[in-house]
């Protein structure tokens, strides 16, 4: 008797090449079905939109809208010659940090051969680019303030832990050195046992901006104000050059590290992580030649800018 097949929810983190692979799925969506692999349009899960992510999955707040949100999975998973089904939004991230919503898409999905998919990115550098992420919408603050995400690894996996089978919680690390051939797209398809490769876009997607457009969008309003900071960057960018990424200095970063540790290492311990420090690539010095932002973007958003 064939094995029943798989619902894998590739689950990000964010900023963790989410969009990359999403694109280079959807291109590949005939191969793979193909080879018994679905990976299925938002139309055929029931949502009337063209995008190739699947964020409308992972609206769900209470048991009732998890359920009208997953309704379609049953029919989808019982496609004839299935071997496995994906689905990839980030945003089953945050979902999982939510108790009610947790327990209700994971009551939705005992059914299935579950497995969770995630990629973890050494949190000094993923709190830069998260910080990146939400300056370009509604937030206004210093990076030291921003609380977005929950960058402790036990604190977030703990109720996954609690409530899946050891199998169930695959996680890889976003280190380029740790994927094959350097490869993100080739590390995916081996993770959940691909036969077909997957090929990147033309172009990178959702690419942070430079650092000092960053900055000065942390301490502009929004709406407009962000707005022209952005269009001006896109028509001046070398006015923007920025060899660096990271706004925090260096004790900084290392003191945030230092306070996750131990989750860090709990975490590995639960999930059979020789060494976390390696597997977060820890271990490789993050722009160890920093230097704080120009003095001009500093003054500028001083000049420009109430004080935040």
């Amino acid at each position: 008797m064939a094995a029943a097949p798989r619902l894998i929810l590739h689950c990000g983190l964010h900023k963790t090449g989410t969009s990359t692979l999403q694109f280079a799925l959807a291109r590949a969506r005939p191969a793979l079905a193909a080879n018994g692999v679905l990976y299925p349009t938002n139309r055929a899960l029931g949502f009337d939109l063209d995008v190739d992510d699947h964020n409308p999955l992972a609206a769900g707040e209470d048991s009732a809208a998890v359920g009208q949100l997953l309704a379609p999975l049953a029919g989808l998973m019982a496609t004839p010659g299935l071997t496995s089904l994906i689905l990839s939004a980030e945003e089953f991230s945050h979902v999982f940090l939510n108790p009610g919503a947790r327990a209700a898409v994971l009551d939705a999905l005992a059914p299935f051969r579950l497995t969770l998919l995630y990629y973890l990115r050494r949190q000094d550098v993923l709190k830069e680019v998260v910080f990146a992420e939400v300056v370009k919408g509604l937030y206004r603050g210093p990076i030291v303030g921003e609380n977005h995400y929950q960058y402790d690894l036990m604190a977030r996996f703990a109720p996954l832990l609690d409530r899946l089978a050891p199998d169930q919680l695959k996680v890889r690390p976003y280190a380029r050195r740790h994927w094959p051939d350097g490869d993100l797209l080739a590390d995916f398809g081996r993770a959940v046992g691909l036969a077909v490769p997957l090929a990147p876009p033309p172009r990178p997607l959702n690419q942070s901006l430079p650092r000092p457009v960053t900055y000065l969008l942390g301490h502009a309003p929004a709406g407009r104000v962000k707005g022209r900071i952005k269009f001006f960057h896109q028509l001046y960018p070398a006015l923007f050059h920025d060899r660096h990424h990271a706004l925090t200095p260096p004790a900084a970063r290392a003191a945030m590290l230092a306070a996750l540790a131990p989750g860090n290492r709990a975490f590995a311990r639960a999930q059979g992580i020789a060494d976390i420090d390696d597997f977060l690539d820890l271990t490789t010095p993050f722009e160890p030649d920093w230097r704080p932002i120009a003095p001009a973007f500093a003054a500028l958003a001083e000049k420009r800018f109430a004080p935040l």
